[in-house]
């Protein structure tokens, strides 16, 4: 089940909670880091909920106990998705809710703030601190460790709770002291992490197709020539960023990724997604198919092999090699026409039938068609591409003046286009700030496991 229909409480909170990364930041600036500890910036970032508020759809148990708590689930799923794409490691612990856990009525407070601490901890140190010296993210990551599986905890008290929150606030105020990297000092381990984190989402592009809901995200419906050179630009980079490298050289290679992958995911679909097909044009077809065994015996025998020769036409249509989204739902449309028909000829018998009332039409459902040509807004949804990790810059950085970063595919004319780091940037944040044209009507599709994709954040709204 998607997130986005599960916690009605957490998407209210949603709106008042909003932590946006600048376009572009000095990671070297203390300011911007120093300004507020940890705790302030819980108090200031996070609203204060009562415990009711907290409590609301928890299954309260008797002895002072709970278990259920809505509220925990929605920050445990934000943590794994946070943490997934800052390339943090959980422990196995928050890797999957278990409703069943029983806490104490009066730790749930101290658990959900003890939470809302870890992601800010997270955040920070993939986006301020993220040029800090190795030895800072790998205590980090020991500090995630320690606060996860003591909020998780069904056995600690609120004391440990407590206790909990306050070491790793004291961490992240340790770990703004600790060194910067330059733009010219090779990249940590942990950059590294994050940059091939990025890749290996990049190379799922290749494999899947796009969806307007963001159940599949991908350029298999791209034209030959966008796939072929996106593969080639990954494989480039991938190569590039795996031997000992500057952090400015880091950078520049994680904005060439995430540029080609934009632009390409950017591009008209002119293939229809198979699942797509099968879960909405195929589902059309079967529903006139039993119109049709239902009206059978009221039809002429011409008739019959005229609506089974429009049905063959509709299935063939859809199960054409390479199909696009309109012409496999203009086969659909063109079915519905013939049954209107009919239904014209025969209007008792297809009102027995079908339960229609006298001279009313039928019904037909709406189906979504998926659009070929994506919206940005969809885009700039997608979390990995739209990560604000590498929008902190050290010191030192100077964005090279080599227009080598693909801006674009040249439409139909398969010829890439190349613009500058300041080029992606630019287009980056447009992309960041545009709004959705058409806010997509998905109908009643089934639900996809790619929650992580299609949900996004509930609360650690980061992007």
């Amino acid at each position: 089940m998607k997130k986005n229909k599960v916690f009605s409480l957490a998407i209210a909170f949603l709106m008042l909670f909003n932590i946006a990364a600048p376009a572009i930041a000095s990671a070297d600036s203390e300011e911007s880091y120093e300004s507020n500890s940890l705790m302030e910036e819980y108090q200031n970032k996070l609203p204060q909920l009562s415990e009711s508020k907290m409590l609301e759809g928890a299954t309260v148990l008797e002895e002072n106990k709970v278990k259920d708590v809505p509220l925990m689930k929605a920050y445990q799923e934000d943590l794994q998705t946070l943490a997934e794409d800052r390339a943090f490691d959980l422990p196995p612990a928050a890797q999957k809710y278990n409703p069943d856990t029983i806490y104490d009525l009066d730790s749930i407070a101290p658990r959900i703030k003890l939470l809302g601490l870890t992601g800010i901890f997270i955040h920070r140190c993939s986006t301020e601190l993220i040029y800090k010296v190795q030895a800072a993210h790998s205590k980090a990551a020991g500090e995630v460790a320690i606060a996860i599986i003591t909020a998780l905890n069904p056995f600690a008290s609120v004391d440990d709770i407590e206790a909990a929150s306050e070491r790793i606030s004291t961490a992240m105020d340790e770990l703004v002291q600790m060194p910067d990297l330059t733009a010219d000092d090779f990249a940590t381990i942990y950059l590294k992490k994050v940059f091939n984190k990025d890749v290996r989402e990049a190379r799922k592009l290749l494999n899947n197709y796009y969806r307007d809901d963001l159940s599949e995200v991908g350029v298999k419906g791209k034209r030959e020539f966008v796939r072929s050179s996106l593969s080639k630009e990954i494989n480039d980079v991938y190569k590039k960023g795996n031997s000992q490298i500057q952090v400015k050289n880091l950078i520049e290679l994680d904005a060439r990724l995430k540029s080609a992958c934009q632009s390409a995911l950017l591009e008209r679909d002119v293939y229809a997604s198979p699942k797509w097909l099968s879960g909405t044009i195929d589902k059309e077809i079967r529903d006139i198919r039993n119109i049709k065994n239902k009206t059978s015996r009221y039809l002429t025998a011409d008739e019959r092999n005229a609506f089974e020769n429009e049905l063959r036409k509709a299935n063939d249509v859809r199960r054409a090699k390479d199909v696009s989204y309109s012409r496999a739902a203009e086969g659909v449309y063109i079915l519905r026409d013939y049954v209107n028909e009919l239904r014209a000829k025969h209007p008792q018998e297809f009102e027995s039938v079908l339960a229609l009332r006298e001279g009313e039409a039928i019904s037909w459902r709406e189906f979504n068609v998926q659009s070929e040509m994506p919206d940005p807004a969809r885009i700039s949804k997608i979390i990995w591409l739209n990560s604000p990790s590498f929008d902190f810059l050290p010191d030192g950085f100077k964005p090279s003046d080599n227009e080598e970063i693909i801006v674009g595919y040249g439409n139909e004319e398969n010829k890439l286009q190349y613009g500058s780091y300041e080029t992606y940037t630019y287009n980056r944040d447009r992309l960041r700030a545009s709004e959705e044209v058409v806010a997509p009507d998905f109908g009643d599709e089934e639900d996809t496991d790619n929650s992580t994709v299609s949900g996004g954040y509930l609360i650690f709204n980061f992007n």
